[in-house]
């Protein structure tokens, strides 16, 4: 997954959601958010891509939170102490496809601000693309965590199992969030924004990690 900001030219641009997809995880994702930038951008796709993000997440969330329901159900040797099937569905529905789009384009308005401190170029609408868009490219790697931690909560994992192949997919999705916003805002390399997230990521846990404990 490259983040140079050339491509080579007259190679034509990624097509469809499958081919858009596939063409990020061929380090081709700079290649999308341009093309997308260059030709019709209306406002129609940019919500269809934050509600595809959330549904992205609530197929992504729903096997593990009801894994997870299934496995409190056996530990307290009954339903009644916990929300029924419909109440989980309903709250991850809610979550998931109500408040992930508006949570994006929060995301979106802080980011365009902080990136333009820093030299950025990219307007409202394409720092939403890159926003938007991100998630529905790490789709694969989103699912496949998804299933992973499934079968892990399944098995009677630990907690810190379960969340792993979570954790790995959320970088996926961060590095195409960096892709997507260097390209957006003109910046040349991805690389620089994904390593300062990552270790302020990884320093937060370190200082909450104790807390935790």
């Amino acid at each position: 997954m490259s983040d140079a900001a050339a491509s080579p030219a007259g190679r034509p641009a990624p097509r469809g959601l499958v081919g858009r997809i596939a063409a990020a995880w061929t380090g081709r994702h700079r290649e999308v958010i341009r093309a997308d930038l260059a030709g019709e951008l209306t406002e129609a796709r940019l919500l269809a891509y934050a509600m595809g993000a959330g549904l992205l997440m609530l197929l992504a969330s729903l096997p593990t939170v009801l894994a997870e329901r299934a496995r409190q159900a056996a530990i307290t040797g009954g339903e009644a102490a916990i929300p029924s099937v419909g109440e989980v569905v309903t709250m991850q529905v809610v979550a998931d496809l109500f408040f992930v789009p508006l949570f994006l384009y929060g995301v979106a308005a802080l980011l365009r601000i902080v990136l333009r401190l820093f030299g950025g170029t990219g307007g409202w609408q394409a720092t939403r693309l890159a926003v938007f868009w991100a998630p529905l490219a790490a789709a694969p790697a989103t699912l496949l965590g998804a299933a992973l931690a499934s079968l892990l909560t399944v098995a009677g994992a630990g907690t810190l199992a379960i969340s792993i192949p979570g954790e790995l997919a959320g970088l996926a999705g961060l590095w195409f969030w960096c892709a997507g916003l260097a390209e957006a805002h003109g910046f040349r390399r991805a690389w620089p924004g994904f390593v300062v997230i990552v270790a302020l990521w990884l320093a937060a846990l370190a200082l909450l990690g104790p807390v935790a404990a």
